[in-house]
């Protein structure tokens, strides 16, 4: 059975999530909760002290508790999953912007990633991720370009996967990943809204086709306070 402090807690994740509690909004008295919830004083205490822990609410002592702006993004680490997958999911107020898309300078270091011969041609992509009036993804793509099609700028302005997928018939097969936490670069700071101190979660992957083809790497730069990124485990 499910502790009565929990399902205080999920009550609220799942009206927060939903919108029907709003940063700013405050929370019922402990009385008015016990009430709701025929529980101890106790019961309601430790859920709003998790609630607290966990930055959806800030607690004020002899005060109501007052629901703190905390809009996180979550992404599947075991799944390869896009931007506008996930703008779609969430139904997200979002939108992208394309600031580079050319060939690279055949002295690029990406091409001792790739592993091919300089005569391939390589296209560097960067966009901005924006969701809600923030700017908080920096996605910077570089795609062999034998494989890409008639991509353009407009396509990379939407989803590149439903085009490669769709249009293309490519099959996208699995991507080797690898998550670090880092300090903001020049052109962080340049393209992202960061705020004072705000670390950057690095995502960096190596994408297939079919027949083990690297075809794509990805550098996905996100705001750290913006994201969490899960996995499901089993023993």
């Amino acid at each position: 059975m499910t502790p009565k402090y929990k399902k205080i807690i999920d009550s609220f994740i799942k009206d927060y999530d939903n919108n029907n509690i709003l940063p700013g909004d405050t929370l019922p008295s402990e009385n008015e909760l016990m009430k709701e919830w025929n529980c101890s004083r106790d019961t309601v205490r430790k859920a709003m002290t998790v609630l607290a822990e966990r930055k959806y609410i800030q607690k004020s002592q002899g005060q109501k508790s007052t629901v703190l702006n905390r809009k996180e993004y979550e992404f599947p680490v075991s799944r390869i999953t896009s931007f506008q997958e996930l703008v779609k999911k969430r139904n997200l107020n979002a939108s992208t912007e394309v600031v580079k898309f050319e060939i690279v300078n055949k002295s690029h270091y990406i091409y001792n990633l790739f592993n091919v011969p300089k005569s391939e041609k390589i296209l560097e992509i960067i966009r901005i991720r924006e969701i809600d009036n923030e700017k908080i993804i920096l996605d910077k793509d570089f795609f062999l370009e034998k494989y890409i099609g008639n991509l353009n700028k407009e396509i990379a302005g939407g989803s590149i996967y439903e085009y490669l997928e769709n249009e293309l018939g490519l099959k996208i097969d699995f991507a080797k990943k690898t998550i670090t936490v880092e300090k903001p670069t020049k052109e962080d700071l340049k393209y992202l809204d960061l705020k004072k101190d705000t670390l950057i979660a690095n995502i960096e992957s190596f994408t297939y086709l079919e027949d083990n083809i690297l075809f794509q790497i990805t550098y996905s730069r996100h705001r750290s306070d913006k994201f969490k990124f899960f996995d499901f485990a089993q023993r």
